[in-house]
């Protein structure tokens, strides 16, 4: 990669001699500042404290996970150390360029000084605190929650045999300690602050937040309003109820009135042979019972479908099944059901890719629902 502006010659040179106002447009942003340059073809987002979000330019679009990684999204691509080095240098020649102007306001000056104070040494900072507070990545999270905070009471899934699961298969299952908790729900307090303002839910990992017992996941979402606050969107979960702890409805509703606004279950077919033959249970009686459960205590559902698993002759018994058994749930605007084409090695197939579309069609007239495209490989933990 090459640095954007080399020498102070050409176009570059006469943008610099200009007012900065001229070329560029700087939009206020809850959590910091949107930078365009148009005539550049750049774009910046900055948070309220300087440290860049995402950068676009000709080579494409730059976005910084929370470990400390960049992605260049278009390509699911990371970028080397040097090629990191050489975009923070770009991002810094912006800034220089409209720093210049002597009509910023007192906020944008201080917010884009800051900007150029932050060198690679303050990022790896930045990444090390992520790492201290969550010893292993988070590994995915519903598309309409990615902006959520992560807390982790429990690592790993307590099933671990689903065929076609990516993350969870070599992650032994184990509950943290009371004390283990504590330091982690701390940690998290303090990534908070070091993290753009507009992280508005949390959401409880890993794979079923469920199987902790009643006692426990009531003190967790209590520990998280006294150390979070009460965030707008609530506390969301995922939640296999195949592997989790039997509750009364009268316990389901104190979830619901502790901040639990939703869980999202990998229900992946309602075919229950195929569903066996993908390491689930083929019984799904207690997944409807569940989900009814959720309903009575005002817990919005989300219901993960996979595309392209089975047989190709299948296809169509897969889709007409699972299409019958979410009807039958009677889901709401409020729910969710999210479509995932089957992923391996990081790469969905044709087949999988044109499942993905029929079943958003078809669950669309057989639900109330909002049927949302789910991407899992492209999940990443930005900031």
């Amino acid at each position: 990669m090459q640095p954007l502006y080399s020498n102070e010659t050409g176009f570059i040179a006469s943008i610099r001699k200009q007012n900065a106002t001229n070329f560029c447009q700087i939009r206020h942003l809850p959590s910091g500042f949107k930078i365009d340059l148009p005539q550049l073809a750049v774009s910046l987002r900055l948070d309220g404290q300087g440290r860049w979000i995402s950068f676009r330019n000709e080579s494409g679009f730059y976005r910084r996970c929370l470990n400390g990684s960049v992605v260049l999204a278009h390509q699911e691509t990371f970028l080397s150390t040097k090629a990191y080095e050489e975009l923070l240098r770009n991002i810094h020649e912006v800034v220089h360029i409209i720093i210049r102007d002597e009509r910023l306001d007192d906020q944008q000056r201080k917010t884009f000084q800051q900007c150029l104070e932050h060198d690679t040494a303050f990022y790896r900072q930045q990444s090390e605190l992520y790492r201290s507070v969550y010893p292993e990545d988070v590994p995915i999270l519903p598309p309409d929650r990615y902006r959520d905070l992560v807390v982790q009471p429990l690592i790993g899934c307590p099933n671990r045999a689903c065929t076609f699961c990516a993350f969870y298969k070599d992650k032994p299952f184990r509950v943290l300690t009371e004390q283990q908790w504590q330091m982690h729900l701390s940690g998290i307090e303090r990534l908070a602050g070091a993290l753009p303002g507009d992280r508005d839910g949390v959401f409880i990992g890993s794979a079923n937040a469920m199987a902790l017992s009643q006692r426990r996941l009531v003190a967790c979402l209590d520990s998280i309003e006294q150390k979070l606050g009460l965030l707008k969107r609530g506390i969301a979960a995922f939640s296999d109820p195949d592997y989790s702890v039997q509750r009364s409805q009268t316990q389901w509703q104190t979830l619901s009135e502790k901040g639990l606004v939703q869980l999202v279950v990998g229900l992946e077919t309602g075919w229950g042979e195929l569903r066996g033959k993908l390491g689930k249970a083929a019984d799904l009686s207690k997944v409807y019972r569940a989900v009814k459960d959720y309903q009575s205590a005002g817990i919005s559902v989300g219901l993960t479908v996979l595309a392209g698993v089975g047989e190709v002759e299948n296809a169509e018994e897969h889709r007409a099944e699972t299409c019958r058994w979410i009807e039958a749930l009677n889901l709401g605007r409020s729910d969710k059901v999210y479509v995932s084409p089957l992923s391996e090695n990081g790469h969905s197939s044709e087949f999988a890719l044109r499942e993905a579309e029929r079943f958003q069609d078809d669950l669309s007239e057989h639900s109330e629902a909002k049927v949302i495209p789910y991407q899992m490989q492209r999940f990443h933990y930005y900031c």
